[in-house]
């Protein structure tokens, strides 16, 4: 199963083309999900210590939630580690 174009991100590393997005999961992490445009079924999955989905629950006692976001320079990174 590949990532659609709809609800993901593009991003270039090495010249080579991958879509990413990012997935909740369960209570305080959220999944990153990383797959290369050619090579079908190939993904990376890395889990995230965040609290950032619990943020409309909490509000406005949300000083102690850990609200982790996941950048697409730190996407580019985690890409060029599992290569």
């Amino acid at each position: 199963m590949t990532l659609s174009k709809k609800g993901s991100r593009r991003i270039f590393v090495a010249d080579e083309e991958y879509r990413w997005t990012i997935s909740a999961s369960i209570k305080g992490r959220i999944v990153l999900i990383v797959e290369h445009r050619m090579e079908m079924g190939q993904r990376i999955e890395v889990y995230v210590q965040s609290d950032i989905n619990d943020f409309w629950v909490e509000f406005p006692y949300v000083n102690d939630l850990k609200l982790k976001v996941i950048k697409p320079k730190e996407v580019a990174l985690i890409i060029l580690e599992a290569i």
